[in-house]
C-alpha cells in the first residue's frame, strides 16, 4: 500500500515539473522566433494556406466545365458544399493560430501570455485540425467519384475529347 501512494506523489510531483519544462521551452521558442510563434503553429498555418490555395484551383476548375457533366448525382453542388466547409474551417484555423502570435516587439510577458494562449488552445487546434482532415479526405474521394463520372462523358458529349487534348498537350 505504501508503494503505490509513493508512485502517486512521485507522479504529482512529476506533472508540474513536465508541464513547467514544456511552458519553459515554448515560451523560449517564442520569444526567439521572428514570427512571434510556435515553429509547429508556423508550420500549421502554411500547410492551411497551401490547402485554401488548391481550394481555390478546385473550385475554379469546376466553374470552368458545363454543369451537365455533373447533373446526374448533383455532385458539383456537394462538391461546392464540401469545399466551401472545407474553406470555412480553414479560414478558422488560420485565425486562430493567428490570434496566438505576438505583434510588435517580444518581450517575455508577451512571451509568457502567447504561450499560456496557445497551451490553453492546444486541444481546440488539433480538434479543427482533425476535422479539417475529415473534409479534406471527403473532399478527395468527391474529386476521385467526379473523375470517374467523367471518364465516360466523352461519349455523350462530343467536346470533351478536345478538352482532353489541350489537357494532354499542357
Amino acid at each position: 500500500m505504501e508503494a503505490v501512494a509513493a508512485l502517486g506523489l512521485a507522479g504529482s510531483i512529476v506533472q508540474p515539473l513536465e508541464f513547467g519544462n514544456k511552458l519553459r521551452k515554448t515560451i523560449l521558442e517564442i520569444w526567439n522566433s521572428a514570427a512571434g510563434t510556435t515553429a509547429s503553429n508556423s508550420a500549421t498555418k502554411a500547410m492551411v494556406q497551401t490547402f485554401l490555395e488548391s481550394l481555390e484551383s478546385v473550385s475554379a476548375d469546376l466553374s470552368q466545365y458545363p454543369s451537365l457533366l455533373y447533373q446526374q448525382n448533383n455532385e458539383d453542388t456537394q462538391l461546392q458544399s464540401v469545399i466551401l466547409r472545407c474553406r470555412e474551417l480553414a479560414d478558422e484555423l488560420v485565425r486562430r493560430i493567428d490570434k496566438l502570435r505576438i505583434t510588435g516587439p517580444s518581450g517575455k510577458r508577451k512571451a509568457f501570455a502567447a504561450t499560456v494562449k496557445s497551451l490553453w488552445q492546444e486541444d481546440e487546434l488539433a480538434e479543427i485540425q482533425k476535422r479539417l482532415n475529415m473534409y479534406r479526405r471527403e473532399l478527395e474521394t468527391r474529386v476521385l467519384l467526379s473523375l470517374r463520372q467523367v471518364r465516360y462523358l466523352p461519349i455523350a458529349y462530343p467536346f470533351l475529347p478536345s478538352i482532353e487534348a489541350k489537357i494532354d498537350g499542357s
